[in-house]
């Protein structure tokens, strides 16, 4: 029982690292795509 506790606990670190890593990601895409529309507006 405590082995599957342990593993579950695993399991939502692990869903966590990967959405902030998503959450990161998007960020930046975002960013990017700001900066690019700004780019454009500014020429």
């Amino acid at each position: 029982m405590e082995s599957c506790k342990k593993e579950n606990e695993n399991c939502q670190n692990e869903i966590k690292r990967i959405q902030n890593e998503e959450n990161r990601l998007f960020k930046y895409r975002i960013d990017s795509c700001k900066k690019e529309s700004e780019k454009l507006q500014n020429e």
